[in-house]
């Protein structure tokens, strides 16, 4: 993509000023808590605001075409249609509520000066269809050759769900609207919406103490309303009954001493408190002792368990299901002050298995694995829990790893400084793809607080090097195998070359945004992940478990750095939120793909930022 300008829409608004949500008037907070004695009607009003718009140009088959892109919003994914920014949003509504409509109060549009040819949704295609040079951009003519609006809505209720115990509206907000036969395109600067509901006569209304995962409080407008005040009467403000206690073994506190951590003799257990849980088999629970002996210290509380256990206290027909149906247990009934939210599977996924998927349609493969069913307790897609694995079944490489994550933080308080704030940007080069473009994009959002590096079309040995010198965060986004990041005959680099790595003092976070990076079942060559995370080259992976879909992985990347710029330290929040946002901005069947193909691989705690 030729170089992009920035256009302000809101008077003032500054380079790369991102859009904005909020609630201008809230209808839940006014309803207060206890039963209606008739039929009430109530409304939330909700606004958003786009600062301004990137605009640029891109080349492909002697065609140019106009892109547009707001910082931090999502675009269209539809395959041939127009690719303009959109956004979704959560708005808390109360349990109960019914009748739940969504309606335009104000917009406000700029129309921009010029003719717009709007670039539309790549098609998707595989690796072998790129390798052949397989035109990827097929506009609509249903929509091309029409001079129509598009999207021609401000917006659509998507529906009701649950979004982290939160009672939610889902809405996606579209930015722009485009006539395709005149070029015409204008910009909202504004659009206020009324999200209505009733509430039934006799029904009562009840509020949380709080979202029963953290991620829920920055992806849920209006989420304060939807929680107990601590006034007078509210669940907050009742004294709390203390939890029964749970029998644990005398020797638990040994974990890592010379013997194996012993679990809690019961898993259903009232008011247990553990942020952090290991999952295991019974011959790997002494290997996994070091990480736990390091979760167990402030400020983490940590448990341990096995399958062998998990299937005792809840019997199911298979032992995904009974792990899952411990961990939604877990998360309803553990201590709710500090929830459960790092999980750790630590066995490869023929021991503790993971969850197989049909693949998307235009991938005739077998199925693929996905750890997502663990993470998604409601089956709202969103992840609840930030769920990682570390896979092998062989007790001194599960020791190994378990060692190294454990000296992570110490590893990073020790080290030289330079390597603390630097991200390395890795991609290919090459026609009909905008990966170049994508890190750019990255690298301007993230480039006020990190030392970005950038390697574009680079060798395996400067990918090496630059790794060896140090870095925080590692992201490829690109063409790749389950062993190499690139394709023939463009490998960038393969899991034979991690092994020559000498980072081991400073191990990154590694984002693997291509296809099959964690095909984890493929032995030799090993997949990238495993190369990384097993020979102490990271402290935690994101990989894709199969063929994934370009347009949504650069999506996925955007938000994997959006989460580290609005907040998120540590891998697993880092990976949620990404996901999270996924699933609100892209409500359909190829964001559920991508969301359950990418999978986190090491420690989902670990302080990366």
């Amino acid at each position: 993509m030729d170089r992009e300008k920035w256009l302000a829409i809101k008077v003032g608004a500054s380079t790369s000023t991102p859009a904005t949500s909020q609630v201008i008037r809230s209808g839940f907070s006014a309803l207060g808590a206890g039963a209606v004695n008739h039929v009430r009607g109530a409304s939330t009003v909700i606004g958003f605001q786009v600062g301004g718009v990137w605009l640029g140009t891109l080349q492909t088959a002697g065609i140019t075409y106009d892109a547009i892109s707001v910082p931090n919003v999502a675009s269209n994914v539809k395959e041939g249609e127009p690719r303009i920014p959109q956004e979704g949003a959560y708005v808390a509504i109360p349990d109960v509520a019914e009748n739940v409509t969504v309606t335009l109060v104000d917009r406000k549009m700029i129309p921009l000066a010029g003719t717009f040819k709007l670039r539309p949704v790549p098609e998707e295609i595989t690796e072998s269809d790129y390798v052949g040079g397989r035109q990827r951009f097929n506009p609509k003519s249903t929509i091309y050759d029409s001079d129509d609006e598009y999207p021609g809505k401000d917006f659509d209720f998507v529906g009701v769900r649950k979004v982290g115990g939160v009672t939610v509206a889902h809405l996606v907000v579209y930015y722009a609207q485009y006539k395709p036969k005149s070029g015409a395109l204008a910009v909202v600067e504004s659009v206020k919406l009324r999200v209505a509901y009733d509430i039934p006569a006799g029904a009562g209304i009840t509020k949380i103490r709080h979202p029963s995962k953290p991620i829920s409080r920055v992806s849920i407008l209006d989420i304060e309303s939807a929680c107990d005040s601590g006034g007078p009467g509210s669940a907050a403000s009742t004294p709390r009954a203390a939890p029964l206690p749970c029998a644990m073994r005398e020797d638990v506190s040994a974990a890592g001493i010379g013997g194996a951590p012993n679990p809690p003799v019961t898993l259903k257990c009232e008011g247990q408190r553990a942020e952090y849980l290991i999952i295991t088999i019974d011959s790997l629970l002494e290997a996994v002792g070091p990480l736990y002996k390091a979760k167990s210290k402030a400020p983490h509380t940590a448990i341990v368990t096995t399958t062998t256990t998990i299937q005792n206290e809840f019997p199911a027909k298979t032992l995904q299901d009974a792990i899952k149906d411990f961990l939604v247990w877990a998360s309803l009934h553990w201590d709710q002050e500090v929830p459960l939210r790092y999980v750790v599977l630590a066995a490869d996924t023929n021991k503790i298995p993971a969850r197989p998927i049909d693949p998307p349609p235009i991938f005739q493969d077998i199925k693929y694995l996905s750890d997502h069913n663990y993470a998604d307790l409601g089956g709202s897609w969103a992840p609840e829990l930030a769920v990682a694995r570390i896979p092998t079944n062989d007790k001194d490489i599960m020791h190994k790893v378990c060692v190294n994550l454990a000296s992570y933080l110490d590893r990073r308080r020790r080290g030289p400084d330079g390597w603390k704030d630097r991200v390395l940007l890795v991609a290919p080069q090459g026609p009909g793809f905008d990966f170049e473009a994508c890190s750019e994009r990255i690298k301007t959002d993230i480039g006020s607080r990190f030392q970005t590096v950038t390697l574009y079309g680079a060798t395996a040995q400067s990918v090496i090097d630059k790794m060896n010198e140090g870095a925080l965060i590692v992201n490829y986004l690109g063409h790749g195998d389950p062993s190499s990041w690139g394709t023939t005959p463009e490998r960038l680099l393969q899991s034979s070359d991690v092994c020559r790595l000498q980072n081991h003092a400073y191990p990154p976070m590694v984002f693997c945004i291509c296809c099959e990076n964690a095909e984890i079942e493929q032995h030799q060559p090993p997949a990238m992940v495993k190369a990384f995370l097993l020979h102490d080259n990271s402290v935690a992976v994101v990989g894709a478990s199969t063929f994934s879909i370009t347009t949504l992985n650069e999506l996925f990347d955007g938000y994997l750095f959006q989460a580290i710029n609005e907040g998120q330290i540590t891998a697993g929040d880092i990976f949620v939120f990404a996901k999270s946002q996924l699933v609100k901005n892209h409500p359909d069947l190829n964001t559920y793909q991508t969301v359950m193909m990418y999978m986190l691989f090491g420690d989902p705690s670990a302080e990366v930022i």
